[in-house]
């Protein structure tokens, strides 16, 4: 079965439910819940990493004292991380992920006790203590050592058992997760031009100034800055991937910023709008500023063979409705690597058009390949059978989800793109009436 997420009662969202595609679109008014329910969604699957954070440092402490009271105050500890104090919520919320039939992880709060309750279904639970248990035993035995009276090659064997027997409960995870703890997980939060002052200042960034996932992708940046600087004339001449699909990466992405991004160890990100020409990004035009570190994030794991769940939130944010085309074109593009997976929020109907003509020349290039790729690249073709596409919230729909991809055609249904335009159109045909 496909993962699956249901939200009640959770800030904006009142109810929803829905399965975890490959491609997912979340298009709707301020305010409605696109971004809750996209963190929501991330947040669950990146609770994979504190749990075997945790494991780790219980093996490393020998200390496996009440593991799921731990693992429940690491949830909560990581839920107001996430959204801030849930306890100021005025009503009951759930929120459950089910990683696969059996495995499934609840939380809830009965405002009544303000308490937040966290659940583990039963063969999750009976999964985790089984490899908990594995681990204790052989914790006792590391620790039954004393490093000092071992030589340097008994101290290997040493670490290397650790590791393996660490490797051995990351695979039963894997395995009861459904999902691999190779493939990475990347937030891109909305309001990226103010990264563009910050993300030389990353230290000095404390916690009350950004929200976690913020500063998280902040840190991404920061490290993902010694990687640019580590390819030749930003990544030219260095491909790890396929070299056709690297060089398309990097022609979508020099005509969104008009320009190609580069950073200058003495003066910091700039972009090059010529062999003699740059501009500092703190002096750049919004749009790059918004657009700089989507397309610097795509083209990094465009170019390495590193499966990823990627979150986008508003791509569109200040660029022309030609550079949106073409930052759906990369996004695409990404997400036909390695399995990826694509979550987008998004108000821009330019978005959901350009995902449209994508969808159609997949249909089309079924029977018309070549013809089709002289219009489209092939590579950025999607498969209708990946893409799910939502209106979060609205007048008639508030704190839900409605589907809106056409049963019968596959694609995202027209008369959903542009309500503000249908509206202007209205309006004018009735001032036009009047003439």
């Amino acid at each position: 079965m496909k993962q699956k997420i249901i939200i009640k009662n959770f800030g904006p969202i009142e109810d929803v439910e829905m399965e975890i595609n490959d491609f997912a679109i979340f298009i709707g008014p301020q305010a409605s819940g696109k971004s809750t329910i996209a963190k929501t969604v991330f947040f669950f699957l990146s609770l994979r990493d504190d749990l075997m954070k945790y494991l780790r440092n219980a093996f490393d402490d020998n200390n496996f004292d009440t593991p799921i009271t731990s693992l429940n105050k690491i949830v909560r500890n990581k839920l107001t991380d996430y959204f801030g104090s849930v306890h100021q919520t005025n009503s009951n919320f759930t929120l459950a992920f089910f990683y696969s039939e059996n495995v499934s992880l609840s939380i809830s709060l009965d405002y009544e006790d303000d308490f937040v309750k966290v659940v583990f279904s039963d063969y999750f639970e009976k999964s985790l203590n089984e490899e908990i248990d594995f681990l204790s035993i052989r914790a006792n035995q590391y620790h039954k050592f004393d490093n000092k009276f071992l030589t340097s090659s008994e101290l290997n064997d040493i670490d290397e058992q650790r590791s393996n027997y660490i490797k051995k409960v990351k695979s039963s995870l894997n395995d009861l997760l459904g999902f691999s703890f190779e493939k990475d997980l990347l937030f891109i939060p909305a309001g990226r031009s103010a990264f563009s002052a910050l993300s030389e200042k990353v230290q000095e960034i404390s916690s009350q100034q950004f929200d976690f996932l913020t500063k998280d992708f902040l840190k991404r940046i920061d490290n993902a800055k010694n990687i640019f600087s580590s390819y030749s004339s930003n990544f030219e001449d260095e491909y790890n991937n396929n070299e056709e699909i690297f060089i398309l990466a990097q022609k979508l992405a020099s005509d969104i910023l008009i320009g190609e991004y580069f950073y200058d160890n003495n003066e910091g990100d700039k972009i090059r709008i010529n062999n003699k020409h740059y501009i500092r990004l703190l002096l750049a035009s919004s749009g790059q500023q918004e657009a700089i570190w989507i397309v610097q994030m795509i083209l990094l794991f465009i170019d390495i063979p590193q499966n990823l769940f990627i979150v986008i939130e508003e791509p569109e944010a200040h660029l022309f409705p030609e550079a949106q085309k073409n930052m759906i074109d990369l996004i695409a593009l990404l997400a036909n690597q390695n399995g990826n997976q694509v979550f987008i929020t998004t108000h821009s109907p330019y978005l959901l058009t350009s995902i449209n003509n994508l969808i159609y020349a997949y249909q089309v290039g079924e029977k018309h390949p070549e013809k089709v790729s002289e219009i489209i690249d092939k590579q950025l073709w999607l498969s209708p059978e990946k893409i799910k596409s939502y209106f979060v919230g609205g007048k008639d729909n508030k704190g839900r989800i409605r589907d809106i991809i056409d049963e019968e055609l596959k694609i995202i249904r027209v008369e959903e793109i542009d309500t503000a335009s249908r509206i202007n159109n209205d309006k004018f045909d009735q001032l036009f009436d009047l003439t």
